[in-house]
Protein backbone atom coordinates (compact mmCIF):
# COMPACT_ATOMS: atom_id res chain seq x y z
CA UNK A 1 0.00 0.00 0.00
CA UNK A 2 1.45 3.49 -0.56
CA UNK A 3 1.17 6.42 1.18
CA UNK A 4 -0.44 9.20 -0.31
CA UNK A 5 1.68 12.51 0.61
CA UNK A 6 -0.44 15.64 3.08
CA UNK A 7 -1.89 17.89 1.69
CA UNK A 8 -0.29 21.38 2.68
CA UNK A 9 -2.42 23.88 1.18
CA UNK A 10 -5.94 24.03 1.42
CA UNK A 11 -9.24 26.47 2.34
CA UNK A 12 -9.26 24.99 5.78
CA UNK A 13 -5.56 25.40 6.82
CA UNK A 14 -3.45 28.23 7.22
CA UNK A 15 -0.12 27.75 5.42
CA UNK A 16 2.42 30.39 6.42
CA UNK A 17 5.55 30.07 4.40
CA UNK A 18 8.07 33.30 4.03
CA UNK A 19 11.52 34.04 2.56
CA UNK A 20 14.72 35.30 4.58
CA UNK A 21 18.16 36.32 3.88
CA UNK A 22 19.79 34.62 6.42
CA UNK A 23 23.20 35.77 5.67
CA UNK A 24 25.16 32.25 6.89
CA UNK A 25 23.91 29.10 8.19
CA UNK A 26 27.87 28.05 7.89
CA UNK A 27 28.25 29.08 11.64
CA UNK A 28 27.53 27.19 14.45
CA UNK A 29 24.19 27.51 16.09
CA UNK A 30 23.05 29.43 13.27
CA UNK A 31 20.34 26.44 12.05
CA UNK A 32 18.88 26.57 15.69
CA UNK A 33 18.33 30.43 15.92
CA UNK A 34 16.64 30.51 12.57
CA UNK A 35 14.37 27.24 13.41
CA UNK A 36 13.47 28.86 17.01
CA UNK A 37 12.30 32.25 14.90
CA UNK A 38 10.45 29.92 12.05
CA UNK A 39 8.70 27.99 14.74
CA UNK A 40 8.20 31.55 16.84
CA UNK A 41 6.31 33.07 13.76
CA UNK A 42 4.78 29.50 13.14
CA UNK A 43 5.86 29.72 9.37
CA UNK A 44 5.60 25.71 7.74
CA UNK A 45 8.23 26.13 4.85
CA UNK A 46 11.15 28.97 5.08
CA UNK A 47 12.58 30.32 1.90
CA UNK A 48 16.57 30.88 2.83
CA UNK A 49 19.05 32.97 0.60
CA UNK A 50 22.81 33.26 1.46
CA UNK A 51 23.08 29.90 3.12
CA UNK A 52 26.83 28.89 2.14
CA UNK A 53 26.33 25.82 2.32
CA UNK A 54 28.52 24.29 -0.30
CA UNK A 55 27.01 21.05 -2.49
CA UNK A 56 23.15 20.29 -2.61
CA UNK A 57 21.14 17.79 -0.11
CA UNK A 58 18.58 16.95 2.26
CA UNK A 59 19.69 17.46 6.06
CA UNK A 60 17.28 16.16 9.10
CA UNK A 61 17.46 18.26 12.03
CA UNK A 62 17.50 17.50 15.89
CA UNK A 63 14.02 19.74 16.23
CA UNK A 64 12.23 17.33 13.06
CA UNK A 65 12.73 20.05 10.65
CA UNK A 66 14.44 19.65 7.17
CA UNK A 67 16.78 21.87 4.94
CA UNK A 68 17.04 21.37 1.50
CA UNK A 69 19.83 22.70 0.18
CA UNK A 70 21.78 24.03 -2.54
CA UNK A 71 25.31 25.25 -3.29
CA UNK A 72 28.42 25.61 -4.56
CA UNK A 73 28.95 22.35 -6.72
CA UNK A 74 32.51 21.05 -4.62
CA UNK A 75 32.81 20.80 -1.15
CA UNK A 76 36.21 22.85 -1.09
CA UNK A 77 34.55 25.77 -2.97
CA UNK A 78 34.31 29.10 -1.04
CA UNK A 79 31.21 28.80 1.07
CA UNK A 80 29.34 31.99 -0.42
CA UNK A 81 25.90 32.38 -2.15
CA UNK A 82 23.48 29.16 -1.69
CA UNK A 83 19.81 28.59 -1.52
CA UNK A 84 17.30 26.35 0.21
CA UNK A 85 14.08 25.54 2.40
CA UNK A 86 13.63 25.56 5.83
CA UNK A 87 10.29 23.14 6.31
CA UNK A 88 8.66 21.63 9.24
CA UNK A 89 8.04 17.61 9.68
CA UNK A 90 4.21 18.47 8.24
CA UNK A 91 5.46 20.32 5.43
CA UNK A 92 8.18 17.42 4.56
CA UNK A 93 5.13 14.86 4.79
CA UNK A 94 3.90 17.02 1.32
CA UNK A 95 7.18 17.60 -0.53
CA UNK A 96 7.06 15.61 -3.55
CA UNK A 97 10.51 16.54 -5.21
CA UNK A 98 13.08 19.23 -5.14
CA UNK A 99 15.72 20.31 -7.74
CA UNK A 100 18.69 21.83 -6.89
CA UNK A 101 19.18 23.92 -10.00
CA UNK A 102 22.06 25.99 -8.89
CA UNK A 103 23.85 28.03 -5.74
CA UNK A 104 21.28 30.66 -6.76
CA UNK A 105 17.96 28.99 -7.14
CA UNK A 106 16.24 25.69 -5.88
CA UNK A 107 13.15 24.18 -6.12
CA UNK A 108 10.19 22.37 -4.68
CA UNK A 109 6.34 20.91 -5.24
CA UNK A 110 4.32 20.11 -2.55
CA UNK A 111 0.97 18.34 -2.36
CA UNK A 112 -1.99 20.61 -1.84
CA UNK A 113 -5.87 20.24 -1.59
CA UNK A 114 -6.61 21.60 -5.24
CA UNK A 115 -3.44 21.86 -7.43
CA UNK A 116 0.33 21.02 -7.06
CA UNK A 117 2.55 24.32 -5.39
CA UNK A 118 5.92 24.64 -6.71
CA UNK A 119 8.26 27.09 -5.07
CA UNK A 120 11.24 28.39 -6.45
CA UNK A 121 13.72 30.27 -3.71
CA UNK A 122 15.76 32.73 -5.45
CA UNK A 123 19.07 34.44 -4.50
CA UNK A 124 19.68 36.94 -7.31
CA UNK A 125 23.10 38.49 -7.85
CA UNK A 126 23.45 42.00 -6.97
CA UNK A 127 23.96 44.70 -9.88
CA UNK A 128 27.49 45.00 -9.37
CA UNK A 129 27.89 41.43 -10.29
CA UNK A 130 29.58 41.17 -13.50
CA UNK A 131 27.33 40.60 -16.85
CA UNK A 132 27.68 37.22 -17.79
CA UNK A 133 26.64 36.06 -14.15
CA UNK A 134 23.28 38.54 -14.03
CA UNK A 135 22.69 37.12 -17.44
CA UNK A 136 23.29 33.46 -16.68
CA UNK A 137 20.95 33.40 -13.67
CA UNK A 138 18.15 35.08 -15.63
CA UNK A 139 18.25 32.65 -18.13
CA UNK A 140 18.45 29.79 -15.63
CA UNK A 141 15.83 31.51 -13.98
CA UNK A 142 13.56 31.25 -16.72
CA UNK A 143 14.35 27.72 -17.92
CA UNK A 144 13.20 26.96 -14.40
CA UNK A 145 9.61 28.69 -14.66
CA UNK A 146 9.02 27.09 -17.66
CA UNK A 147 9.62 23.67 -16.92
CA UNK A 148 7.29 24.13 -13.88
CA UNK A 149 3.80 21.94 -14.51
CA UNK A 150 1.16 24.40 -15.91
CA UNK A 151 -1.38 23.19 -13.77
CA UNK A 152 0.81 24.07 -10.67
CA UNK A 153 0.70 26.83 -8.58
CA UNK A 154 3.60 28.70 -8.85
CA UNK A 155 5.50 31.04 -6.02
CA UNK A 156 8.81 33.05 -6.82
CA UNK A 157 10.26 33.72 -3.88
CA UNK A 158 14.07 35.20 -2.56
CA UNK A 159 16.22 37.78 -2.29
CA UNK A 160 15.95 39.46 -6.23
CA UNK A 161 18.67 42.06 -4.85
CA UNK A 162 16.44 44.54 -5.79
CA UNK A 163 17.38 48.43 -5.88
CA UNK A 164 15.51 50.37 -2.44
CA UNK A 165 15.26 54.13 -2.69
CA UNK A 166 12.31 56.58 -2.76
CA UNK A 167 12.17 56.79 -6.43
CA UNK A 168 9.09 54.91 -7.93
CA UNK A 169 7.44 56.13 -10.84
CA UNK A 170 5.55 53.96 -13.37
CA UNK A 171 6.42 51.01 -10.21
CA UNK A 172 3.59 53.21 -7.49
CA UNK A 173 1.42 49.87 -7.44
CA UNK A 174 4.39 47.38 -6.82
CA UNK A 175 6.62 49.64 -4.26
CA UNK A 176 5.52 51.30 -1.65
CA UNK A 177 6.64 54.86 -0.12
CA UNK A 178 9.35 53.15 2.23
CA UNK A 179 10.84 51.77 -0.69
Amino acid sequence: MTRRPMELFSNKLTTRIGTWNVRTLYQSGKCAQVTKEMDRYKIEILGLSEVRWNTSGMTNLNTGHTIIYSGNTKQNDPHEKGVGFLITKRSKTALLEWNPISPRIITARFNSRFQKTTLIQVYAPTNGADDCEKEDFYHSLQTTIEKVPKRDLLVLMGDLNAKVGSERKGWDREIGPMG
